[in-house]
């Protein structure tokens, strides 16, 4: 018989197919394990349910503040620091929301750091917090309930001193430099017990900036959120709610500060250019009146103005450099008439006045010396950050220093220019007066003096008005409010998502228990292992009955009123009641599967039939000696003449089937202790009187494997071919003992009998590789006990037990 597996039917593609199968194979195995899917399901959603209930309720509150960083040009622009983006501000401005200091501050303002933990309430319904200073000591408290409403308070970690023994509600008290009340409305009621802690203020500030939020809803608005979760509403509202007015005051702060700066800085240039600026208008007076000079008239050629104006820039270069000099040696001695640090005198020079580059970096010292004014107030000259601001001002004072000294040799350059073009001038200016040359140079010193004090008045004016008003840079646009539902849990979502997720989890289990499920369950798995063999017959699972099936008469009784009662009946009774399902019940769906069988293996061979069938199995439990059995009588039921051999010598269960005397039996005609004659048993197997002969296996020999393979078994078989059209055997399994191999091996062919559900994959593959090592023809595969519910795979009550080396007459387990 061939092995090879039969082609797809026409039209149908194989990949297509065995997708198709594959699905089916899924939805096979999620229906056969729905109460293993249906059980993780439950356990995950009451998983779900429990962690839901047992989680503290959460609210969250949220305030939106409108940001106008880059909205309006300052009146300042000039002294603005560059290269920073109103994009790069608002970051800014977000990354200080979420500071420690801005933390630190709401909670000393809202005594976060008293914390309520039992009962699970709001805190202003339990305690009131009347003074925490940001040193309060801390440690945990219990207060418990006596009868007099009273509450005795004891603590576990403080060292803030004595703590009194009572507590009254409403009655103020001290826990060290802290000073809280119980609520008065617990007089008349009030919990049994109250815990509660006292955590140090950057603990507190920590565990708020864990629970802050701060983004923007919006990216391409100037509004940003701030949102804090709390287990108590109000505390949910009002940390975001404090934590913008902090925000609004520090920014006013900084503001008013920079402002204050810039004014000091520019009333004190104001007031020395004033002086400078009526030294030059009185010295230009004097001179028209002392000189006479009304008008220059035709005086004033092309060559005088010429002459005037380079002689005025020589002039000027030149005190602008005696100026400047004098300036660079006062700063490198360190002298400073007000004590301040002597670079700043460096930004009072007339040029560098007006020089954009200087005013920035006048405008970087002006904020870090006020940065570092701030950080002194919490910090020592010592601290990391102060350290970092002084060098940062270091270099920045460096950096005005050098370009400072770069512009006096410029100046010295411009100055050899300047005397250079006097030269060629000089002969032909010589006729030129020289008081229109005075005055010119007076009148052009009296006019810079005048444009600079007009800048610096109005540069001043800009500051007083930015210092007297509120800079408004920042707006709340919602407050948030105390809200009413909890965030979280979400238990409707917390339900979806869990029971989503334990179908998840049940199907990937149920499919994973089915990839590592090494049983045969299925056609395909039989093809798969055996390479191909054909399925010679699918028998559905026997079921049991209630009582005795053989015979009504015999095994059932009535009671008093006519009706059958059912008799209580032993494994052993059972299995003899419904493992001959073809004699009992012929028209069941298990009969009609061992009639498909007989028809199967009559033309399991093109060229003949085959005469001696040996049906064997991987392993005990199978249902070989079933199979064995319903397909001799259905050989005999059709007419066949038919013997049936228990070749079991280990372990052979026929005559238990049929109800037969064991001995005499096979194993007494190879030891030559019986004639044929006695050895076979007719038995009746239908209502029509066809019998069938049966030989059990007789006394249990101790080497069944020799008494097989012998030439008298050998003879027997050759008799009994001449006397019987058809002889099964029913042999033991393969993969513990040889005798199947050997009886086998003398046989038109060999069955492997296979148990859905209980036949491991690898025990078939290790069969089915033993018998077509020896030469032996397989015919087939029995796929037995399926069950076409597709439930659980139940024995069906008998079994073997087997091993090597048995005693004579030994028994071993009760699987059959």
């Amino acid at each position: 018989m061939s092995s090879t597996p039969a082609p797809p039917p026409p039209g149908e593609h194989p990949s297509d197919e065995g997708d198709a199968q594959i699905l089916r194979d899924i939805l096979f195995t999620l229906s056969r394990q729905r109460w293993l899917v249906l059980g993780v399901t439950v356990a995950v959603v009451a998983l779900t349910v429990l962690y839901t209930w047992s989680r503290q309720p959460q609210f969250q509150s949220e305030t939106t503040l409108r940001m106008s960083v880059g909205d309006e040009a300052s009146p300042l622009d000039q002294f603005s620091q560059l290269g920073v983006s109103s994009q790069g501000q608002l970051e800014t401005e977000m990354v200080f929301l979420r500071s420690r200091q801005i933390a630190h501050s709401v909670a000393d303002s809202l005594d976060l750091n008293v914390r309520l933990v039992t009962p699970k309430v709001k805190r202003s319904e339990i305690i009131q917090t009347l003074h925490v200073p940001s040193d309060a000591p801390t440690g945990r408290f219990q207060l418990e309930r006596q009868k007099n409403g009273a509450y005795t308070l004891t603590a576990e970690g403080f060292t803030g001193g004595a703590l009194p023994r009572q507590v009254q509600p409403g009655v103020p008290f001290r826990m060290g430099t802290a000073t809280l009340a119980l609520s008065p409305r617990l007089v008349r009621s009030g919990p049994g017990k109250i815990e509660f802690f006292m955590h140090s203020l950057p603990a507190t500030a920590a565990s708020i900036r864990s629970r802050l939020s701060v983004f923007r809803p919006d990216v391409t608005a100037r509004v940003v959120a701030v949102r804090f979760q709390s287990a108590d509403p109000e505390m949910a509202a009002a940390v975001p709610n404090a934590l913008a007015s902090h925000f609004i005051r520090y920014k006013s702060l900084a503001s008013k500060s920079e402002a204050r700066s810039t004014v000091h800085f520019l009333r004190g240039q104001v007031a020395a250019y004033e002086t400078d600026l009526q030294v030059a208008e009185n010295r230009l007076r004097a001179y028209r009146e002392r000189e006479q000079v009304v008008s220059l008239g035709d005086e004033a050629t092309e060559q005088v103005r010429r002459l005037a104006e380079l002689q005025a820039s020589r002039d000027q270069l030149q005190s602008e450099r005696e100026s400047l000099a004098g300036l660079l040696a006062r700063v490198s001695r360190g002298v400073d008439p007000d004590g301040s640090s002597p670079y700043r005198q460096l930004a009072s020079f007339p040029t560098f006045l007006r020089n954009e580059a200087v005013t920035n970096i006048l405008r970087s010292l002006t904020e870090l010396e006020n940065e570092r004014t701030r950080m002194l107030v919490l910090r020592t000259t010592v601290n990391t950050d102060i350290r970092g601001i002084d060098q940062r001002i270091r270099e920045l004072e460096l950096q005005l220093f050098r370009m400072a000294q770069n512009y006096l040799e410029s100046l010295d350059s411009q100055i050899r220019s300047a005397d250079a073009a006097l030269q060629r001038f000089g002969r032909q200016l010589e006729t030129i007066p020289a008081r229109e040359v005075q005055f010119a140079r007076l009148s052009r010193e009296q006019e810079l003096l005048s444009s600079l004090y007009t800048l610096l008045q109005t540069r001043l004016k800009e500051a007083e008005i930015r210092e007297a008003v509120d800079p408004g840079q920042v707006e709340v646009i919602d407050s948030a409010l105390v809200p009413r539902i909890p965030f979280s849990p979400k238990p409707i979502r917390n339900l979806i998502l869990g029971s989503v997720l334990g179908v998840m989890v049940g199907l990937g289990v149920a499919l994973a228990r089915r990839a590592m499920d090494t049983k045969v369950r299925s056609r395909e798995d039989v093809e798969g292992v055996t390479g191909g063999a054909a399925i010679l017959g699918m028998i559905p699972r026997i079921r049991a009955p209630l009582a005795p099936a053989a015979a009504a008469g015999s095994n059932g009784a009535t009671n008093g009123r006519g009706a059958r009662r059912i008799i209580p009946v032993s494994p052993e009774s059972i299995l003899v009641g419904t493992s001959l399902v073809t004699k009992l019940d012929p028209r069941s769906p298990a009969s009609e599967a061992y009639r498909a069988l007989r028809t199967n293996i009559t033309f399991a061979r093109a060229e003949e039939s085959p005469q001696v069938v040996v049906v064997t199995s991987a392993v005990p439990g199978d249902g070989k000696s079933t199979s064995a059995s319903n397909l001799a009588i259905t050989l005999a039921q059709q007419g066949t003449n038919t013997l049936l051999i228990d070749a079991d010598l280990r372990r052979g269960v026929l005559h238990d089937l049929f109800e037969v005397p064991q001995s005499p039996g096979l194993a007494h005609l190879l030891l030559s202790r019986t004639t044929l004659a006695e050895a076979i048993r007719p038995v009746t197997v239908s209502d029509s009187g066809v019998s069938l002969d049966v030989m059990p296996s007789g006394v249990l020999p101790p080497n069944p494997a020799e008494l097989l393979g012998s030439p008298t078994m050998r003879e027997l078989l050759v008799q009994l071919r001449q006397r019987y059209e058809m002889i099964v055997i029913d042999a033991a399994p393969l993969n513990l003992v040889t005798d199947a191999a050997v009886v086998g091996n003398q046989a038109d062919c060999t069955i492997l009998v296979v148990r859905a559900g209980v036949t491991d994959k690898r025990a078939l593959h290790h069969a089915v590789l033993q018998l077509r090592h020896i030469g032996a023809s397989v015919a087939g595969i029995i796929l037995n006990d399926i069950d076409a519910h597709g439930g659980s795979y139940h024995a069906y009550g008998y079994g073997y037990g087997y091993g090597y080396g048995y005693g004579y007459g030994s028994e071993v387990g009760t699987a059959r």
